[in-house]
């Protein structure tokens, strides 16, 4: 059944196998990335948040660190495929909302 207008869509693939989360891990707002590369292999990938600093005349930025990914070629090429799938739908749907207005 499709959306209706006002209502956000998602694009999900379901886990192969069942995923559990014993630890309740929270869920972080990733606004930029920081530092990356790849040694011997792996790839590091340091992702950020910005903390909001104020007093003064313009709030400050101040990206701070909220995970640090460490994962293999395998592990890059799986997440470069979903994210290409993510923004891919996203601009579907985006044209979907412009051609309908």
């Amino acid at each position: 059944m499709p959306a209706k207008k006002d209502e956000p869509t998602q694009t999900t693939r379901p886990a192969l196998e069942p995923v559990t989360d014993p630890y309740n891990v929270p869920v972080s707002v990733v606004n930029d990335i920081g530092p990356y590369g790849q040694a011997d292999g792996i790839g590091n990938l340091v992702l950020t948040t910005f903390r909001f600093l104020s007093g003064q005349p313009k709030a400050k930025l101040d990206p701070v660190v909220c995970a640090r990914l460490r994962f293999s070629m395998a592990m890059a090429v799986q997440l470069h495929t979903a994210l290409g799938h993510i923004i891919e739908a996203a601009g579907k749907e985006a044209t979907a909302r412009k051609n309908a207005n």
